[in-house]
């Protein structure tokens, strides 16, 4: 009995599969819009790569997002409050994967992913300044006892001085959510400007 192999398999199977719907929905497809979407995200990829205090539009999204989970769930336990920002701050990207991917439109799942990828890159930084703090933050319950997500967390858990392998470990989920965003856009963007220039 080979189970390892089979569910390999079966995974394979799936993501040939993926792939065969994503080529047909994107062919005929109009590129240029698009096009511009996947270069803006493009550039949004090199310029955190390239600056670990970059903030894109996004940025006041996830933002946004984070706060809400503190407000929405602030009746919850202290911890389970502070750490629901960050929560939604992913899951909102998350949320919108899986509302594509049902709805079948192949190109804002890419999109999808380049939103998540700068909401983790978000959360690596906060996470990164958990022992310094130096960051400036916005809170809308006015500050009170705890002026830091992160280093509330990891000093309740502990592991205060994990936070560097904590902030890598967000970002690099964010580099790896950022090349699937680029190169799943970019192959479908692909077939469309091929399709676009010989319909047959």
């Amino acid at each position: 009995m080979n189970l390892p192999g089979s569910v390999a398999g079966k995974a394979m199977g799936a993501l040939r599969q993926f792939g065969s719907e994503g080529r047909e929905w994107a062919e005929g497809k109009f590129p240029y819009f698009r096009a511009l979407l996947w270069l803006f995200f493009l550039y949004v990829f090199v310029r955190h790569l390239s600056d670990a205090d970059y903030g894109s539009i996004f940025s006041g999204i996830n933002l946004g997002v984070h706060e809400l989970g503190h407000v929405i769930l602030s009746f919850m336990p202290m911890f389970i409050m502070v750490a629901a920002g960050t929560l939604f701050q992913i899951a909102a990207p998350v949320a919108s994967v899986f509302v594509f991917l049902r709805q079948r439109d192949f190109f804002a799942l890419s999109a999808s992913f380049g939103w998540l990828s700068t909401s983790l890159f978000g959360v690596s930084r906060y996470a990164g300044d958990a022992q310094e703090m130096e960051l400036p933050l916005v809170s809308p319950f006015g500050g009170g006892d705890i002026t830091h997500d992160w280093n509330y967390m990891l000093s309740k858990l502990g592991i205060l001085g994990a936070a560097p392998a904590v902030s890598a470990f967000f970002w690099i989920l964010g580099f790896l959510s950022m090349a699937v965003a680029l190169l799943w856009g970019g192959y479908l963007l692909a077939v469309m400007i091929r399709t676009a220039k010989n319909p047959s």
